[in-house]
């Protein structure tokens, strides 16, 4: 039987286990003992970072959605697996237009947070709200960078009608009501975990991904002060030995004494 597990945390952690409701496709997929997917929601009072890599960051107004699987089951033994995404919009510009939702780029220099990682993913929508990933997925419980892999995902295209159908039978359905394809804006993406030189899936059987979903524009990662400092030291002794040994090399030229036989100042030839 197929085991779904949400984890819900706050200061208090609590878990829900829901069972499948009879797809045998899942149930194939779930059938080994102690398999779960997991949902774990973690929110924060305080501004700061996750605890556990990738150290993404927390707001007041976000909240980090962990994605665990666990000893699922495939008949391909390299199989890969991935998640479909929504993210929904349904508000039109005053003359009736429907904005577009978009995934930015963000390079940084600094990796101290999540070692190995330059670039963050921001999927932004008109409506004032994101979701906010690394690149990077991890293989086992204890995250590290060797037991990372990275994280691809496809374009954005508009819900199909047996995804809208979906959506009707989730949560979205008494936010928004009625038939989901009413919302124009909504967009969807493939997330899928890992590449073909990780040994896929089977390697580990283990995969967890996290992403923050919040309002506003998606927190932005600063140059670190250690970072800062680490780049001056790099850059600026280098520079101060440099600067010291041509001093030296002028001091020292200037306190040798003159040759034998050199004139140390003008004589007048007819004196």
């Amino acid at each position: 039987m197929s085991k779904f597990t949400f984890a819900f945390t706050n200061v208090d952690p609590a878990t829900y286990s829901v069972e499948n409701a009879g797809d045998e496709q899942l149930a194939e997929i779930f059938k080994k003992n102690g398999s779960s997917l997991k949902l774990k929601v973690q929110l924060s009072p305080t501004v700061g970072r996750a605890d556990d890599l990738p150290q993404l960051q927390f707001t007041s107004n976000n909240t980090q959605v962990e994605f665990q699987l666990k000893d699922l089951f495939s008949s391909v033994p390299d199989a890969r697996f991935g998640v479909e995404t929504v993210l929904l919009d349904g508000t039109p510009d005053a003359d009736g237009k429907q904005r577009e939702q978009k995934i930015e780029y963000v390079l940084n220099i600094d990796d101290e947070f999540t070692p190995g990682v330059f670039r963050m993913s921001n999927w932004l929508s008109p409506d004032s709200c994101y979701a906010q990933w690394k690149p990077v997925c991890y293989k086992a419980e204890k995250r590290t960078i060797s037991n990372s892999t990275v994280v691809k995902h496809t374009d954005l295209v508009q819900l199909s009608a047996g995804l809208t159908e979906a959506l009707n039978n989730s949560f979205a359905y008494p936010l928004y009501g009625g038939d989901l394809l009413q919302l124009t804006g909504a967009r969807a993406i493939n997330v899928t975990f890992g590449i073909p030189k990780d040994k896929f899936y089977a390697a580990t059987n283990y995969t967890v991904w996290t992403v923050s979903v919040g309002l506003g524009q998606p927190p932005a990662d600063a140059v670190s002060t250690l970072v800062i400092i680490v780049i001056l030291c790099g850059l600026g002794l280098p520079f101060l030995l440099m600067s010291a040994a041509v001093i030296y090399l002028c001091v020292r030229r200037c306190r040798q004494p003159a040759p034998d036989g050199a004139v140390s100042a003008y004589q007048p030839i007819n004196a």
